[in-house]
């Protein structure tokens, strides 16, 4: 990306918190946003501007929130008074509490005044999907409303055969078997029951068949665990949390991709799936509507019975599993995590004229 020299300097506080937090709970995965945001950072850097981030004590042109946590809020209201820009990006939606966290639907009427309270401090709210932003609108958000993808790093989310051999032995998958992978946090708003209940309903199906499904992720602290009870399937392997190379690894030796999720702001593990070339299966739910397309890039399903024929659909039909890959990979090139940055840098920069 080339810098833009006709504009000065765009100073940005960038608030994530996450790494604090961490010190208290140990989390293992930061989650799309924890690995997302900076990336922007290094795009939004070489387009101008100068980025600190979970600072606030310096004399910033835009304030940036990512969290609805507690220094986030005091940092929104003090920039308030300071009559700062202040930008509010929606990756929480409250609702998602109810299928993770402990106590999620206890804590949902609470959480979702404050996390109203948390969104008006913004001049502006980004929604990385027009779901979330119709989400946020219901919720009582003001706006102004702007709908920018999180996009996807094709630099980084491609396709590593060692990494792929490597992910099949440690998980025994063998070389001829047809490998479906689910990729996301071990919690019931996932789906994890719909992924081991299609592995079933498939093997019932194709009992001799040679396709096999792993899911790659863990859960987390303060999260409910959707691991089932007793043993598994023959053909369900859960892989619990993973460093980077291996999660690479599963997409890069995956057939295909599988995500059953009941319920996402947006979901960037389908563009990372994407940028791997791999056909996408998903659960037809709001958040999918207007940038997935069923039959172009990805098969949408209702019920285990239709996840199960989209598997078998993928397995047997050469020709749809490469429409469905030819898809991801324009899917994933609208979606390059560069045009992220440059449409970040373009709200900043009208925000910033607005403002003298």
């Amino acid at each position: 990306m080339e810098k833009d020299s006709s504009t000065s300097r765009i100073r940005v506080a960038m608030i994530i918190e996450l790494s604090s937090y961490s010190k208290i709970i140990p989390f293992q995965n930061p989650g799309g946003m924890g690995t997302i945001v900076p990336l922007w950072i290094e795009g939004l850097e070489s387009l101008g501007c100068e980025v600190t981030v979970d600072r606030a004590d310096f004399d910033y042109d835009i304030l940036h929130l990512h969290n609805p946590l507690v220094k986030s809020i005091y940092l929104g209201i003090i920039a308030k008074m300071r009559n700062k820009r202040i930008i509010v990006h929606g990756h929480h939606l409250p609702e998602l509490i109810k299928g993770g966290f402990k106590g999620g639907r206890l804590l949902y009427p609470i959480y979702k005044r404050y996390s109203r309270f948390f969104f008006n401090l913004g001049d502006m709210v980004i929604a990385p999907s027009p779901y979330a932003m119709r989400s946020l609108q219901e919720l009582g958000a003001k706006g102004p409303f702007t709908v920018i993808f999180n996009g996807v790093d094709r630099k980084r989310f491609v396709a590593n055969p060692e990494f792929g051999v490597e992910f099949r032995r440690k998980y025994n998958v063998k070389d001829d078997e047809f490998l479906i992978v689910s990729v996301g946090l071990r919690i019931p708003r996932k789906g994890v029951d719909t992924f081991v209940e299609t592995a079933i309903e498939f093997n019932k199906q194709h009992p001799n068949s040679n396709v096999k499904f792993v899911w790659i992720g863990g859960s987390e602290p303060l999260l409910i665990d959707a691991l089932p009870e007793g043993k598994l399937p023959d053909n369900v392997t859960f892989t619990g949390y993973v460093p980077f190379d291996m999660l690479l690894g599963g997409y890069s030796t995956a057939d295909a991709f599988l995500l059953p999720t009941r319920a996402e702001s947006y979901g960037n593990v389908v563009l990372e799936a994407a940028s791997c070339g791999l056909p996408v299966i998903l659960r037809d739910i709001p958040a999918f509507d207007g940038w997935l397309s069923e039959g172009k890039d990805c098969l949408k399903c209702k019920t285990v019975e239709d996840f199960a024929r989209a598997v078998d659909l993928v397995w047997r039909d050469d020709t749809m599993r490469n429409m469905l890959r030819a898809g991801s990979e324009k899917l994933a090139e609208l979606h390059d995590i560069n045009n992220t940055a440059r449409k970040l840098y373009e709200v900043y920069r009208e925000m910033m004229c607005k403002s003298r």
